[in-house]
């Protein structure tokens, strides 16, 4: 349990190649560093792909009630998740970077506005949560631009009080702010984390690492 600062298989870009919960790690490559992963994480680590490709944490979203996934997911890709026991929602949209674009908790979901109607029910039935939408900072890719786990999250500074406020009804975490990757407001990228600890990236500073570990767990339960 704790912190781990890596690269999956050279990348530092942790957080677009795995999806964590309190349950589960599912990643893409990772190679020598997929124990080092689960030991933080206090998880099993599973491979896969998905989309035909790494970037697992892009691809997919979820809560402890479903994972979603786009429809442009390969049936043997859907079956491998379900076979983990993992119930999976697949979304058909031609938003298919589910992970830049949806925040979800088992409390509520935030979505970016570009989803219709229909697939906002969808996401909601999935999840058991209402579903609202939303953005930071005035950008629609939401998901990119914070990290949840059951318990805490970190968000873009960019985020404005009106967004702030909305995260915190929606969502039911206070979520504190955050750079990564030397400034950059795209935090799910460098991060991959649940409540027990968190995977980042080593293209972040020491004082990101120090602010994200602050903001997600600290002492980590």
């Amino acid at each position: 349990m704790g912190v781990l600062r890596t690269t999956i298989g050279g990348n530092p870009n942790v957080g677009l190649l795995g999806f964590a919960s309190d349950g589960v790690c599912l990643l893409g490559q990772a190679g020598k560093q997929a124990a080092a992963v689960g030991s933080a994480l206090s998880v099993p680590v599973h491979h896969l792909s998905l989309c035909g490709t790494d970037l697992i944490g892009v691809f997919c979203a979820g809560n402890s009630h479903a994972l979603l996934v786009p429809g442009i997911a390969f049936d043997a890709e859907v079956a491998a998740l379900r076979s983990l026991g993992i119930r999976v929602e697949v979304i058909d949209t031609e938003l298919t970077a589910l992970g830049n674009n949806i925040i979800a908790t088992d409390r509520g979901c935030l979505i970016s506005p570009d989803y219709p109607d229909d697939v906002a029910q969808q996401i909601s039935r999935a999840l058991k949560v209402p579903v609202e939408r939303a953005t930071i900072g005035g950008f629609e890719n939401i998901g990119a631009l914070a990290v949840v786990t059951s318990r805490a999250a970190v968000v873009s500074p960019d985020i404005q009080p009106d967004e702030l406020a909305l995260f915190e009804r929606v969502l039911g975490l206070r979520p504190e702010t955050a750079t990564a990757s030397m400034g950059g407001p795209y935090l799910r990228g460098s991060v991959l984390a649940n409540s027990r600890g968190m995977v980042i990236g080593e293209s972040c500073s020491g004082p990101e690492i120090a602010n994200i570990d602050q903001a997600l767990g600290g002492d980590w339960a």
